[in-house]
């Protein structure tokens, strides 16, 4: 079957001038324990494959879901950061054209 594809943003701790597209706080997800934002200029596109061999190397760590108003934030912040990488963009807006 064809390649499955998906798109991965990177959660890392709010220091100062990063981006400031989504802010998390303590407490947003059980795995929060400090004032986060979800990096966007690290945002990437794997096949599923790619990420099981980043969790394997541990590069990647699965965590649970994070779901609902703040699952969508997240979403909405692909297209909304300007750190976005270009690609990653196109892929995920017309991934919801598709209306997925």
């Amino acid at each position: 079957g064809p390649e499955r594809r998906c798109l991965i943003v990177s959660v890392s701790t709010l220091r100062g001038n990063e981006d400031q597209t989504v802010i998390l706080q303590r407490g947003d997800h059980r795995f929060l324990n400090r004032p986060s934002y979800i990096c966007y200029r690290r945002t990437r596109i794997v096949n599923a494959a790619q990420l099981e061999t980043l969790a394997e190397s541990g590069r990647a760590e699965a965590r649970q879901p994070f779901t609902g108003d703040l699952l969508r934030s997240i979403q909405d912040g692909v297209s909304a950061s300007d750190w976005t990488p270009y690609k990653c963009r196109y892929f995920y807006e017309a991934y919801r054209q598709r209306g997925m």
